[in-house]
């Protein structure tokens, strides 16, 4: 039985020593809490700066969001705008292409007309230069044929006033 006291009184001691260490840890865990009492109130009023700090941000993050969809829709209106004034303006471009090939084919037909003219005045030209050659020729001969006459005349007078 004395080897049991001992055994116990070992025990009772072992338990005292270390209700005695949690004693100690506790009296620091009081003496933290002491000390850092008087930064609780600092704490929560940096707790309560970045609360403002994060509800200030997130209204600068959604008005910043309403300028970027403002941006984005301002954007998308003027790209639309831009599309269609491109679409106008291609419109236009296919229709000037279109007014040019209609203009080359008529100034092909118009130069194939004046090549035409050009030879008809030629031809006419060449006729004209025929028909004065002839003139000329007639007028000689008319001239010719009025001297006979004139020479005609003059021998034929004597011989009727015989």
């Amino acid at each position: 039985m004395a080897e049991l006291n001992t055994e116990q009184a070992l025990s009772y001691a072992e338990n005292l020593v270390n209700w005695s260490k949690s004693l100690r840890h506790l009296e620091d865990v009081v003496k933290y809490v002491r000390d850092h009492k008087r930064e609780i109130p600092m704490l929560a009023d940096q707790l309560q700066k970045a609360r403002e700090a994060l509800d200030k941000a997130q209204g600068d993050l959604e008005a910043y969001e309403r300028k970027v969809g403002e941006r984005q829709a301002k954007l998308k209106a003027d790209t639309d705008a831009a599309s269609g004034e491109y679409e106008a303006k291609a419109e236009l471009v296919r229709q000037l292409r279109q007014e040019v090939a209609k203009l080359q084919s008529s100034q092909q037909s118009l130069d194939q007309e004046v090549e035409k003219l050009h030879k008809l005045l030629s031809e006419k030209q060449r006729t004209v230069g025929q028909l004065s050659e002839q003139e000329n020729s007639l007028k000689i001969r008319v001239q010719a044929l009025k001297e006979e006459l004139v020479r005609i005349n003059k021998n034929l007078e004597p011989l009727l006033n015989r």
